[in-house]
């Protein structure tokens, strides 16, 4: 299975947070907009956190799977920051796992194939 490339997990509160692409595999229903938080020292997963609703339409369910890009840690170390391949912004805040939007996405953005090499 191919797919877009790996995101660098950032370490936010003791946790380490990844992007987790292939939900549906995990029985989550989406492909992209999830984060895991997992314990580094155990390694064991702790949770995983959708940030951000796909809608599925009629055609091939890969063309609307929208993966997260980019992980950055923000707020002074409390919080980390989800790009995802439309420009949208999230915050997400691990103590809580409150997510909010910060940027929508820009207007007819082309949206790349993260299946199609460059």
């Amino acid at each position: 299975m191919s797919g877009p490339p790996d995101v660098a997990p950032v370490t936010v509160n003791g946790l380490r947070i990844d992007a987790l692409h292939w939900g549906k595999d995990r029985g989550l229903g989406q492909n992209g907009g999830y984060v895991t938080a997992t314990d580094p020292a155990s390694d064991t997963e702790l949770w995983a956190q959708k940030v951000y609703d796909i809608t599925y339409g009629d055609k091939s369910p890969q063309k609307y799977d929208l993966f997260i890009t980019k992980l950055t840690v923000v707020d002074d170390g409390a919080a980390v920051q989800i790009t995802d391949q439309d420009g949208r912004v999230f915050h997400l805040d691990p103590a809580t796992r409150a997510v909010r939007m910060i940027m929508a996405p820009v207007p007819d953005a082309p949206r790349p194939n993260p299946r199609k090499p460059s």
